[in-house]
């Protein structure tokens, strides 16, 4: 018997050629999954970022006007107190012509750092940013010749507070690494005038 030419292929060749494809696909969908992931770690990690760093500029604007002070959260109002987190702070700066109250927000399903003027009847950027689940704030004051930052329970005399340090936990919205968040925990300190 004559063998003929065969231009074809056989199907071992085609099963092989199919098996290779399939690991290469395998391999680029994984290269693809995992660049993915890390794109959504620096997106979340710009959010943070941003959101820290908007915070931190309102409060030091806040502070940086004439006759700014710190004063005792305890004048914040009862309707602002209701919708503060549970375990979490409210700060109050005054000014000469206004007040200012900075919280987190336990009402709306996701927690939002709020900042309110209250001596307007309107809110003043309002729901900051959704990135800011917590809020804890310590009084700088000197106690015997040491800087200590005590609560705001335990602070007397609200005139010799000369910094806060401010604690900050922020969450993305979006923000998950393998089904973990990402969660950061900032803390910066302030100098009050």
């Amino acid at each position: 018997m004559k063998y003929q030419n065969h231009y074809g292929q056989s199907l071992i060749e085609v099963m092989v050629a199919l098996t290779i494809s399939l690991f290469l696909l395998s391999i680029l969908t994984i290269a693809f999954q995992a660049a993915r992931t890390t794109a959504q770690y620096v997106d979340d990690l710009i959010q943070i970022q941003e959101a820290a760093i908007m915070f931190f500029h309102l409060l030091k604007q806040d502070l940086d006007q004439p006759n700014a002070q710190i004063l005792n959260p305890e004048q914040i109002p009862q309707t602002i107190l209701q919708r503060i987190a549970k375990n979490t702070d409210g700060l109050l700066i005054g000014t000469n012509k206004q007040k200012i109250v900075y919280f987190v927000n336990k009402i709306n399903k996701s927690a939002a750092l709020h900042r309110k003027n209250l001596t307007e009847s309107v809110h003043i950027q309002d729901g900051l940013t959704l990135n800011i689940k917590d809020l804890q704030i310590k009084y700088g004051m000197l106690i015997t010749k040491t800087l200590e930052f005590l609560p705001a329970t335990q602070i007397t005399n609200w005139n010799s507070v000369k910094l806060i340090k401010v604690q900050i936990l922020i969450q993305p919205e979006h923000a998950a690494l393998n089904h973990k968040p990402l969660i950061k925990d900032l803390s910066f300190i302030i100098g009050v005038k």
